[in-house]
């Protein structure tokens, strides 16, 4: 018997499956990137100049205002570096994490010259082992549902579970499209196949 026809056998004696599970992704936390930028004149708007010391100024006595403190904001230099190449004006980049999506909101909320908000960034909770664990048995018993109905209509048994795949881990993400939408979670299970 040659390796080839062994591995053929062997692979028409397993069924390979894909069991789901439905999980539901819960928000951690909330990521707010904004740019603060110097105003300049120029021939069409007619804003006074402010430096961006003065602009930083009147954010952070509008963030007090709403019960912020502009010094839990700290400095994004990674988007710094990414953009400040195409600016011409002083901008200063920083990141804010909050758990609370009111606090996000009313900070979205201040409209100003000179700022800009560049980014929210929803971040999910990590699912932990006990829950993708629970997760993984119920995408199992998906798959023996199905792999029992193939076995069926292949006029076979059904045998004992033979490996399992699961690429889960507990890092989750947000679709920002769909954010209520359950996702799924997914298992490769193999079986044996009976005469």
């Amino acid at each position: 018997m040659s390796l080839s026809s062994a591995v053929s056998q062997e692979n028409t004696k397993t069924l390979t499956i894909v069991g789901e599970s439905k999980k539901k992704i819960e928000i951690g936390s909330y990521n707010l990137t904004v740019s603060l930028k110097e105003i300049v004149t120029d021939g069409y708007q007619q804003h006074e100049p402010k430096s961006l010391s003065q602009v930083k100024q009147i954010y952070t006595d509008k963030l007090k205002a709403i019960g912020v403190d502009f010094n839990n904001f700290h400095k994004n230099f990674a988007y710094q570096f990414y953009s400040s190449y195409s600016e011409t004006n002083d901008v200063a980049y920083f990141y804010f994490n909050s758990t609370s999506q009111e606090e996000i909101k009313k900070i979205i909320d201040i409209k100003m010259n000179g700022l800009n908000i560049v980014q929210v960034e929803i971040i999910a909770k990590e699912k932990t082992n006990e829950q993708l664990a629970d997760l993984t048995h119920i995408a199992i018993e998906d798959a023996k549902i199905k792999a029992s109905k193939i076995a069926t209509n292949l006029h076979k048994k059904l045998g004992d579970i033979i490996k399992v795949e699961n690429t889960s881990t507990k890092e989750q993400y947000i679709d920002m499209y769909k954010p209520e939408q359950d996702q799924k979670h997914y298992v490769t299970v193999t079986f044996t196949i009976e005469q």
